[in-house]
């Protein structure tokens, strides 16, 4: 800007300058005579007596000339002057967009969206043509004109010349509308706008056909769409992508079996040998789903722990040493679990370990193990590893001294916290009493009982690495039941449920589990997990799996039913590093 008012003050200078030897020039013509001849050769002598500004008038007369003529101003203004330029191309009868058009704009083509619109970036200022074209539609040509501002949303209708088929589509587990679902129909095709609906215009001899529904995150489906004006035949529920793994004993045997979130393509990843045991062959899901810890006894006497890549359903073996496991669950990608020896006597240390195995490396690494002193049953010593709780991505533990209790006195049970990659182990604390008892109390939260100095109980809150003694809890408060909180994916979520009034309500919180919403209050329902932080899923009687909105109140026909699966015994209260753990 600075430029073109130094410019103009200039210009303004020579005019003023001018006047002035006009005025001069015209004394001079009263002096000297009149005419055309006079006047032509006055200013002659001005223009070579003041050559740059002559130059310079002539300039500025052209280019006033010039703007003032529509056609040659946007012309001209489009040598320098460009910007976006949107246009919403909608169907003149329903008034519905139209996706899937062609738009042309000086050379460029673009494909309108499922809202109807095309936006085109840097276009040149001036008057030009704009052409719209779509099979089954007429054809359209505009002639429009590119100002000097940003030019706001224009419409444009399109008239169809085939027969139109409203359709609309919705998340199979929400109810929700889908956007942007890609609707193929031999030659024609169209896209959902954000209510999930769109009308796609075919050939006006067709009354039904054959359909492919697309739409990123979801799986596709084929579909058979009917001519009419109504849209409740052709309304369509599209699956949320992704698999659920869960144990079946359908066979007789237990199989590790995957399926779509509604239940469809139900696949054995793994079919069992009919050794497992009923009660204990146990899998849990990281939080991703991409990995899955199996407990079972596939071959041989003793249980193998196993590891499932989702990716590619690969199974590994994680640990088959000669032991009884104990599994906590998953931190990340970090399966953690520890083993009892039976290799091992009870007087010998390492009987029991603390293991970390990372599922993406493969690397398995002991995080402590037990010591133990003595020569037989009679006389020994050792330390028992219990309590495993996941915090984040900690491992907080207690460890207990077990044996005679000449041997036992004086010996200092101690709670421990290690990253649950194995490293930074340290002691929190050691005690002065026979026995720690450790509970969860939140997501992030524990409680640990002291018992046995002189009949005194003591209680200490662990909270962010820190250990503080707590006189406000009690036997009563410390032994009641605590809810078990399950993280989303993303860990910005926690999913639990609380027995009230004899029914099982279920909530859905922030990640410290404060900010309940009740979604499911319905009395037989608990929780199992999440899929992404969209979703969750819910078990029903330890043996029907459901999966429903996270972000709704659900009514139980809002319950998609998954699938029916196998259930051991065993569960894992205070588990929230991974599902299927209840």
């Amino acid at each position: 800007m600075g430029d073109v008012d130094d410019d103009r003050a200039e210009i303004e200078e020579m005019l003023s300058e001018a006047q002035q030897d006009l005025n001069a020039e015209q004394a001079d013509l009263d002096s000297h005579g009149t005419g055309i001849v006079g006047a032509f050769s006055r200013f002659k002598n001005w223009c070579a007596s003041h050559k740059k500004r002559s130059v310079l008038l002539v300039v500025l007369l052209v280019l006033v000339v010039l703007a003032v003529i529509p056609y040659t101003r946007y012309s001209l203004a489009g040598l320098v002057i460009r910007h976006g330029v949107e246009v919403q191309v909608l169907d003149s009868q329903t008034n519905q967009p139209v996706s899937g058009a062609d738009v042309s704009l000086r050379g460029t083509t673009v494909k309108t969206n499922s809202s109807g619109k095309a936006r085109f970036e840097r276009v040149r200022s001036g008057i030009t043509q704009l052409g719209i074209t779509k099979k089954y539609y007429q054809d359209s040509q505009t002639n429009i004109t590119i100002g000097f501002k940003e030019t706001t949303l224009q419409t444009y209708a399109l008239t169809a010349t085939g027969r139109q088929i409203p359709v609309r589509v919705t998340n199979k587990i929400t109810g929700e509308p889908v956007e942007g679902v890609s609707i193929v129909a031999a030659s024609a095709d169209a896209q959902t706008d954000k209510d999930g609906e769109t009308n796609i215009v075919v050939d006006a001899s067709v009354t039904t056909l054959e359909a492919e529904l697309t739409a990123t995150g979801y799986n596709s489906q084929r579909v058979n769409l009917t001519a009419g004006q109504e849209v409740s035949a052709n309304t369509f529920a599209l699956t949320p992508a992704g698999k659920v793994y869960f144990l079946s004993k359908k066979t007789g045997k237990i199989d590790v079996v995957k399926t779509d979130l509604d239940g469809a393509n139900r696949q054995t990843v793994l079919e069992g040998t009919g050794n497992e045991e009923t009660t204990s062959t146990v899998m849990l899901a990281s939080r991703d789903w991409k990995f899955l810890a199996l407990l079972a006894r596939r071959d041989g006497a003793r249980a193998v722990l196993y590891l499932i890549d989702t990716s590619s359903d690969k199974l590994t073996q994680i640990d088959s040493n000669n032991a009884e496991f104990s599994l906590a669950g998953w931190s990340g990608h970090n399966f953690v679990y520890s083993s009892r020896s039976n290799a091992v006597l009870d007087w010998q240390p390492g009987q029991s370990q603390l293991k970390t195995f990372n599922a993406e490396t493969g690397q398995l690494t002991k995080i402590d193990e037990t010591a133990a002193s003595g020569t037989n049953y009679v006389d020994y010593v050792a330390e028992s590893i219990g309590s495993v709780y996941l915090l984040d991505d900690s491992v907080v533990y207690a460890k207990n001294w077990l044996g005679d209790s000449v041997q036992t006195a004086g010996k200092r049970p101690a709670l421990y916290a290690a990253k649950s990659n194995g490293n930074d182990k340290k002691l929190v604390k050691d005690f002065d009493s026979s026995y720690l008892t450790i509970v969860q109390s939140e997501p992030r939260e524990l409680y640990v009982q002291q018992s046995g100095v002189e009949g005194k109980t003591t209680y200490y809150t662990y909270e962010n690495a820190v250990l503080k003694q707590d006189d406000t809890l009690t036997s009563q408060s410390f032994n009641q039941f605590y809810a078990t909180y399950l993280l989303s994916p993303s860990s910005n979520k926690t999913f639990w449920y609380e027995p009230r009034d004899g029914k099982n309500s279920l909530f859905v919180g922030d990640k410290n589990g404060q900010s309940g919403r009740e979604i499911l209050s319905i009395g037989e329902y608990v929780t199992y997990g999440w899929y992404g932080d969209a979703y969750v899923l819910v078990s029903k009687n330890g043996s029907e799996l459901y999966i429903a909105s996270s972000g709704q109140v659900i009514d139980e026909s809002a319950l998609q039913k998954v699938t029916d699966y196998h259930k051991p015994s065993l569960s894992y209260p205070g588990y929230g590093g991974g599902y299927g753990g209840l």
